[in-house]
């Protein structure tokens, strides 16, 4: 590589002199107190981030950078452990200029072998969907081919400047130098590169006009580790290495467009890709909106997917059928958490509502997992149900749940009466004319036959409408 190595050896590598701000339980009350290690050589050639500009990378912890992939999905590097929440914002020292959203939950890549393996991967959930940034999606598929050297990245992070600064989410643009036999990217040097407090946050790439005409932005790295001279070339994991372990912990599509193999699957979500996330257009309390998005995307393929005819799948697994709870003698209620499990074969799942006797639970339907539902009930009887609706419309309900507070729970209704066998076809109606009547003595033949085809048992023509209709109002609502 050609890289020189300081004194300091591993010692001295990003990975191992991250600027660190002490753990926090949830969102500090003041400033971050987030100091850069003494001796921190410098990094030249960044600008600080204008408001809104790049609005995906995100303070992880007040010590690291990371990128939101996904409404409730935030990726970054496992050497900065975990996390309590995320910062979206500018500067740490201006905490009323963004936002903390709390994490639910943080892992670590579990192949994670250290630096230089192309393994240092982490994300956390957050505990609340962000909904309204738009969201750069990741590179995968046909696009790695353009991880080449030459070309231009941009790498965003919250890390030491070149005037000991810290807090402050700065931009800058430099060239990729080699792709590793690890899969890693070296990018970068010359003064124009990353460090400290910047690891686990993103590099971008803008998609040429011969692979996109829209020319939308793809999102790559995740800075891993590098000399101790900040403005040596440095280390940087390939995210699409991490998306089949991401969406399998997770159950949630983090790519819109590709399978997490790299294979080309364009949903209805493969769209409206932001065209320009660092013009800073908008402000944080309307979440940056007004960006310039593009149409649906096509750099691997047809920008859709045959029709979605599969409804999705959806069952209540507590409680169970048949619970009788006893209410509180103080509140004369009992709190009953009600959860379903919901999957989608074919473009994913828009939402999951719950239903009570029927009828639709206020605040009862969700955009995103846990499907999990809280609420006081009064004495009596209640049947509780889901209904789950994809992408494409489909929908399916769940089977009834039946429980009882301080009573009997409702009698489950009575399986419907199976449909009767279709009588023999004679030939003739009530009145000596033929079934058939003129359709079929014209030749028209279809179910207005007077006998069925050769070799066919009576009847079939009223048996295959019956199974038509009936595929109809199960696949599709």
């Amino acid at each position: 590589m050609g890289i020189t190595r300081s004194s300091s050896g591993v010692a001295g590598l990003l990975a191992a002199s991250l600027a660190a701000a002490p753990a926090a339980a949830g969102p500090p009350a003041g400033p971050v107190d987030a100091q850069a290690p003494e001796s921190t050589p410098s990094i030249f050639g960044g600008q600080p981030a204008a408001t809104c500009e790049w609005p995906t990378t995100v303070s992880i912890n007040g010590s690291c950078t990371g990128t939101l992939v996904h409404p409730e999905i935030v990726v970054y590097a496992a050497h900065c452990g975990k996390s309590p929440w995320v910062w979206f914002g500018e500067s740490l020292d201006d905490l009323d200029a963004g936002r903390f959203v709390d994490t639910k939950s943080c892992e670590t890549y579990p192949g994670f072998k250290g630096i230089g393996t192309n393994t240092d991967f982490a994300f956390c959930r957050l505990a609340e969907p962000v909904t309204d940034v738009e969201i750069v999606p990741i590179l995968m598929g046909c696009e790695l081919e353009l991880l080449q050297p030459g070309t231009e990245v941009v790498a965003v992070g919250f890390g030491v400047d070149e005037f000991q600064g810290y807090g402050t989410k700065r931009v800058v643009s430099f060239p990729i130098v080699s792709v590793e036999a690890s899969g890693e990217v070296t990018a970068g040097g010359d003064g124009l590169s990353i460090c400290n407090g910047d690891s686990g946050g993103p590099l971008y790439l803008r998609l040429p006009p011969e692979l996109d005409p829209q020319r939308s932005w793809r999102v790559f790295g995740v800075t891993s580790w590098g000399p101790s001279d900040c403005a040596l070339t440095q280390y940087f994991g390939t995210l699409h290495s991490a998306v089949a372990w991401i969406e399998e912990r997770t159950g949630i599509d983090i790519t819109p467009c590709h399978n997490s193999d790299g294979s080309w699957q364009a949903g209805p979500d493969c769209n409206g890709f932001p065209l320009d996330p660092g013009s800073g257009n908008g402000a944080w309390p309307s979440w940056c909106e007004g960006q310039a998005l593009g149409e649906s995307a096509a750099t691997c393929g047809q920008p859709t997917l045959v029709q979605d005819l599969e409804p999705p799948l959806v069952a209540i697994v507590d409680p169970l059928d048949q619970t009788v709870f006893t209410s509180d003698p103080e509140t004369s209620t009992v709190t009953i958490a009600i959860e379903a499990e919901a999957s989608d074969l074919g473009w994913g799942l828009a939402k999951v509502e719950l239903l009570i006797n029927g009828n639709p639970a206020a605040n009862g339907a969700k955009s995103f997992p846990p499907w999990t539902w809280a609420g006081a009930f009064p004495p009596g009887g209640y049947v509780l149900s889901t209904v789950a609706t994809d992408l494409a419309g489909n929908s399916t309900e769940s089977a009834p749940i039946h429980v009882g507070v301080d009573a009997d729970p409702p009698e489950p209704a009575p399986e419907p009466e199976p449909e009767p066998e279709p009588e023999p076809d004679t030939g003739t109606d009530d009145f000596g004319e033929t079934a058939g009547g003129d359709l079929a003595l014209d030749g028209h033949g279809g179910c207005g036959c007077t006998t069925a085809p050769s070799g066919a048992p009576a009847g079939l023509c009223g048996l295959a409408i019956f199974v038509v209709a009936g595929r109809l109002r199960r696949r599709r609502k």
